[in-house]
């Protein structure tokens, strides 16, 4: 069984500790690709991982399968340092599930999971929250993904279910938003893992 380091900002620490993040996403390095082969039956998703080399891929789902051997991070069984910023441990932990997926598909419960707050979209005193993309737009910044489409953030709140989505997404972007091809409306893949904590570090109350 193998234990790998995964390093966390102080909020998210904090949520750890706090029993409120149990979840985490971040980049695949490199992003799959779709390439077009020598005619349709070699076109596919791709991959070239340090663990694993995915190619010509047709379907998706058996593609983001397949990947989930290659996550850096391990497997389901395999241990965690979970350390913060300056790569301190606070806590030992066990990864429970690993999934590949696009950043924006994260469900309302998966955003929870990551340890985010709710309805940041609701600002004081303006009652209800956004209704339109274009009240989301003005609001707190533009919602659509490049093509115009709206992403998952904008149809949840239009559709009144955006709790911690607008949570999960201003964090994301306070990390990644600056990083080239890894903003939330760049949309990249990611390995969403989950975990248990299984035991703090002794000092580890010192970082609350």
């Amino acid at each position: 069984m193998k234990e790998r380091p995964i390093l966390f900002n102080t909020a998210m620490v904090r949520a750890i500790l706090d029993g409120r993040k149990t979840q985490t996403r971040r980049v695949v390095k490199p992003q799959p690709e779709w390439k077009k082969g020598e005619d349709s039956r070699s076109d596919g998703w791709c991959w070239a991982g340090k663990k694993q080399t995915l190619e010509a891929w047709p379907q998706l789902h058996e593609f983001a399968e397949a990947m989930r051997d290659g996550c850096p991070y391990g497997v389901p069984g395999d241990r965690l340092s979970l350390q913060d910023e300056n790569g301190n441990e606070v806590a030992k932990g066990e990864i429970t599930d690993v999934r590949v997926e696009r950043v924006q598909d994260i469900s309302n419960a998966d955003a929870k999971a990551e340890g985010c707050i709710s309805d940041v979209t609701r600002e004081p005193g303006l009652g209800d929250m956004c209704t339109t993309t274009a009240e989301i737009n003005a609001r707190w910044g533009r919602c659509e993904r490049p093509d115009g489409t709206a992403c998952e953030i904008s149809r949840g709140v239009v559709a009144g279910k955006d709790e911690h989505w607008g949570g999960f997404r201003e964090v994301w972007d306070e990390v990644y938003a600056k990083r080239p091809g890894c903003s939330w409306l760049d949309n990249p893949w990611v390995w969403a893992v989950s975990f248990r904590v299984l035991e703090p570090a002794e000092d580890a109350g010192e970082t609350r």
